[in-house]
Parts: structure tokens; sequence; C-alpha cells
């Protein structure tokens, strides 16, 4: 699990990752690309993830990949879209532009789904260089 970030002894919402990780993700799907360099406010932390509402929490796999694990409450529509998504092959989900869905969890009435993180702001050149397989010129 990502680690609660303090800003001048404060408990923050943030978190950041606990484990050691590369200054940038390569775009190897279903994980997204991140420049860890890429720090777009003052007193961000590389790779800080940000959820106020406690549904979302951040993680890195044992091969440390950045993942998102979200609370979703058994039977509903949401929990059988997820369970839809989650038997789907890979590069259907790919061709189609969609966040896959890699494990589900159950817990008392609830699962947890973990998906691969994506990052919400990247460097405009990797975008570039993601939406053009030729590169950036």
């Amino acid at each position: 699990m990502y680690k609660r970030r303090y800003d001048h002894g404060d408990m923050s919402n943030s978190t950041v990752p606990s484990l050691p990780f590369s200054d940038n993700g390569e775009n190897v799907y279903p994980y997204g690309v991140y420049d860890s360099k890429q720090v777009s406010q003052p007193f961000s932390a590389p790779l800080h993830a940000h959820d106020t509402e406690g549904k979302v929490a951040y993680a890195q796999d044992s091969q440390n990949r950045h993942v998102a694990i979200k609370l979703v409450r058994a039977d509903t529509d949401e929990h059988r879209i997820l369970e839809f998504l989650r038997q789907q092959p890979l590069e259907i989900l790919q061709e189609n532009c969609v966040i896959p869905v890699l494990e589900i969890l159950p817990i008392h009435g609830f699962y947890f789904a973990v998906m691969p993180r994506y990052f919400a702001s990247c460097n405009p050149l990797i975008m570039a260089h993601i939406n053009d397989p030729g590169g950036v010129q």
C-alpha cells in the first residue's frame, strides 16, 4: 500500500508509493506510463495519489507496478460490470481503450477491485509519443 503523506507535520489526503520505483514507467499495457520527475505543483511528491472519499487506495504489486484498489459493494451494477470486464481478454480491452480489472477480491459484502493505476498528469511529450507510435519528431 502507498503510505500517507504528512505536510508540515499534518496528515494529508495524499499517499505516496511505499516501495522504490523507477523514474519513468513504460507504456506497457495494461499499466500506465508515468514520469516521476514531472511534478506539477509546488509541494507535490512524485507519483502521489489523492482520494478524499476513501473509496480508492493505491499500492504496488509484487513487481512494483502501480495499481488502484477500489472498494465496491457486492451485487451492484458496478460489481457486475467490473466482473464482466475482468473476464474479457486483455487484447479486446486494449483495442477498445478500456482499463482492465486485474483481480476482484471478496471481503464481507464488498469487493476490492484491483486495476492498473493510470496517472492524471503526464509529460505532454510522453503523451504525444503514446498517441504517435512512430515517435516524437
